[in-house]
Formats: structure tokens, sequence, C-alpha cells
């Protein structure tokens, strides 16, 4: 079954793709034709569900990349804690939510993405970071969960088509140096989930849109699963993975890669953690020249980007040979120092 202009989401409808969604390890997988943002729909919908459990007024998202991380309350040890509802009546609150178009994506510093209809997947994830014993993570740790989608994806690309899949800091998916993929993780806070105290849990919502169908791009910069499998191989006659089957094979890469944090996050994102050096042997930023664009300044910080921080900051040597760490909350950009594309 195809997607169409009057049903977009008709591919991830069918049977077998259903069936493969309901294993990748997130439950019921809600379907969407057609929606503004995965996101907003899906934080909306948490906030929604413990307000009418608590009686309390509405709360709105904010952006985790620009917010401070709280700390989370003990939960169960799913590869990540369910949403608030979830012990509701099935269907009642979906922990994860994919459409068949986007009609108002929007990325980091509310920058709007929007691709044809049918051509991107374009879906959202929700959870509450705990490990095995229901213990939360530190608060330091949560934004990491930006890059442990970035790292799903390009497992899940690599593994369905072979290209080169890396990312770059701190939230895109690129092959062969142009973006396939972008994220945005927004923080639904603790007061509009039905928590109290400095204890309670926010839900994180991580949303994802992969280019996939698409032959043509608005910009030069951008690529498509389509694109890049046809462009390695010798005849236009191969097979591009369906939006269902890249879907599938990021949920599950997800859901490992939670669970393997799950069994100790200091550990495991931590200086020399087995999940956080699988990032950074990723991450493409490393050991390239970058020109840093901050708010309100005309020159950007100009360096080496040697290395992530403890909340997965990124680690740029100045000029000057001193470190300093940017988050993802404090840049505009991050791009190649001019005349310095390749790695220093």
């Amino acid at each position: 079954m195809d997607a169409t202009t009057d049903q977009p989401a008709a591919d991830y409808r069918a049977e077998d793709a259903a069936r493969a969604l309901r294993g990748a390890g997130w439950g019921e997988v809600e379907v969407l034709d057609t929606v503004a943002s995965t996101n907003a729909w899906l934080a909306e919908r948490i906030a929604a569900a413990a307000r009418d459990q608590t009686g309390g007024g509405a709360s709105h998202g904010a952006t985790l990349a620009e917010s401070s991380p709280r700390r989370a309350a003990p939960r169960d040890s799913a590869p990540c804690a369910p949403a608030p509802g979830d012990a509701a009546p099935a269907g009642s609150v979906p922990r994860a939510v994919v459409a068949g178009f986007q009609a108002g994506g929007r990325g980091r510093l509310n920058r709007q993405w929007v691709t044809p209809p049918g051509t991107a997947v374009t879906f959202s994830v929700a959870c509450v970071p705990v490990d095995h014993a229901g213990r939360a993570w530190s608060p330091e740790l949560v934004p990491w969960l930006t890059l442990l989608m970035a790292h799903a994806v390009t497992g899940a690309v690599r593994d369905l088509t072979g290209a080169p899949a890396t990312i770059k800091w701190p939230n895109d998916v690129l092959v062969h140096d142009r973006k396939l993929c972008g994220i945005l993780a927004t923080m639904v806070p603790a007061a509009a989930t039905g928590g109290t105290g400095t204890g309670s849990a926010p839900t994180v919502v991580v949303g994802a849109g992969i280019n996939v169908a698409q032959t043509e791009l608005p910009v030069p910069t951008a690529t498509s699963l389509r694109l890049e499998t046809v462009a390695g191989s010798s005849t236009d006659d191969v097979a591009v993975p369906t939006r269902p089957a890249v879907l599938t094979a990021v949920l599950e890469h997800l859901a490992d890669l939670l669970a393997r944090v799950a069994e100790d996050p200091a550990r495991e994102l931590g200086p020399h953690g087995s999940v956080r050096t699988e990032i950074e042997e990723r991450l493409d930023t490393i050991g390239r020249r970058v020109a840093v664009q901050l708010p309100g300044t005309d020159q950007p910080a100009v360096g080496t980007a040697v290395g992530l921080g403890a909340a997965g900051q990124l680690v740029v040597r100045g000029q000057d040979g001193a470190l300093r760490e940017f988050s993802a909350g404090d840049v505009v950009h991050v791009r190649p120092a001019a005349g310095q594309g390749a790695r220093a």
C-alpha cells in the first residue's frame, strides 16, 4: 500500500508495516495522515492526559536544548520509561507517533522544515530517562537524547542502505556532507505532566525528519535516501527503503541504545563509555576546524572541534589553545571554518 495525496500515511497502515512497527519496542505507534508537528502533537497529548488526571491548567513544552534538564522520577525499566498516561487504557497516550505529512515541522531556533507529502519519515517518541532500577538519569545526561536519536538514525541508514551516515553536532545526520535528517527534542515540564516537587520528571519528546523518497530538494546541501541509494549504484533500478522500514529500523536502534544506557547511564554516557564512544566515532564534527556562530555577534568563534562535554556540549580548542564548551542552545549554527572543510 503506497502513500497518496489523500492518504499520505497509507504505507504505515499496511498490515505488515503496522506489525513491524508494533514490534520495534515502542508499543502501538500512532499513525496520522497530516499534522502540523509530531513533537507538538505528542507533547500536547501528554500534557492533556496529565491535566485530565490532575485537573491542572495548560502548560507549554520548551525546546530541550534551550531548557535546563530536570531530574526524573523513578519509573519502570522499559528502554525509555512510559510517558504519563500510558497506564491508562491502550491508545490514550502513545509513546510514538508518525505522520504521513508534517505541515508545520520546525527545527532548532524555530526554523521551518517541510517536505512533500509521502516522501519523508516524520515522527516523534516520548520517554522519561531512567535506568533499569527506575532511577533518574543525572540532569546533565538528558541532552544526550538528541545525540542518541542521531546515532539511531545513522545506524538504521547504514544497515538499510550502506550509506556512510554521520552525525553533525548538535542535531543533524549527514551523508557525504549533505543533510539527510534533522532532530528536535522538546521537554514537557514536570508541572505539565502532573509531577510535583524537585524530584519530578519531565517527559522528553524527541522528533526526527528523515528525507527518504525525494528526487529533488530545495537546497544543494540536502539529500535523501533515494538520491544516495541511486548515486551508489550503477543502475537506477535499485531498491530504496520504504518509509515504514526506515522508521522501524530507527525505533529498533533507539530502543536498543536506550536499553544499553539504562544499565548505567553515567557509565555509558561518561568518558570512555561504550555508547558515548560510538556517538563520538560517528560525529563528523570532531576533528574539523569549525566556526561557531553565537547570538548577537558578527564574528564566530573559530577553532577545532576536539570532543564532547559531560552534557553533550561541543568542545572546541580555540586558536589560542584554550578549550571552550558550547551547548546546543547557545549557538546559532556550527559550520566549517572558511577554507577549512576538511579535517584539521
